[in-house]
């Protein structure tokens, strides 16, 4: 299976939450990187070296500068055929964007993940943290929002 994480990224570097849902969703399978935006030759280059990242895509149009998820989404609709898995960070970035691709595509969105247990079994915390629910889905594809707190960062020298 494949997974394809969107990379959130200020337009000079990666944020460094990439690195952790890198590792998070690396079980899943093999791991691609898509980054969106404006002038985003240098991000590319930086994505380029994330160890455990199998490709990486890029978008660039004047358009995807704001990270708009109005923008963004058709774009990802438009790739989510090669894939099982749309990942991000559970920042307000992915959890603006994988909802509006999930409704898209008619697939569930899985937020907050503290723990992957196989390609279809997840564990999120709920309750403000004071109890974690297991949630267990077989669709087609699925919109992932990682907390990147839970899982440690890859490295980015590769």
């Amino acid at each position: 299976m494949r997974v394809l994480i969107v990379a959130e990224h200020n337009g000079h570097s990666l944020n460094p939450s990439v690195l952790h849902v890198v590792n998070a969703v690396g079980k899943l399978g093999e791991v691609d990187l898509l980054v969106v935006g404006e002038n985003i030759a240098a991000v590319a280059d930086n994505a380029k070296k994330v160890v455990g990242v199998s490709k990486v895509l890029t978008a660039e149009a004047h358009h995807y500068k704001g990270f708009l998820a109005e923008e963004l989404a058709p774009l990802l609709v438009s790739l989510a055929g090669d894939y099982k898995f749309i990942a991000s960070a559970a920042s307000a970035f992915g959890k603006n964007l994988l909802p509006r691709v999930a409704a898209q595509l008619d697939c569930s969105q899985i937020s907050d993940l503290i723990e992957i247990v196989n390609e279809s079994t997840f564990v999120r915390p709920m309750y403000a943290g004071n109890a974690l629910e297991t949630v267990e889905c077989q669709d087609k594809h699925l919109m992932l929002t990682i907390r990147a707190t839970a899982f440690e960062p890859v490295a980015a020298e590769g």
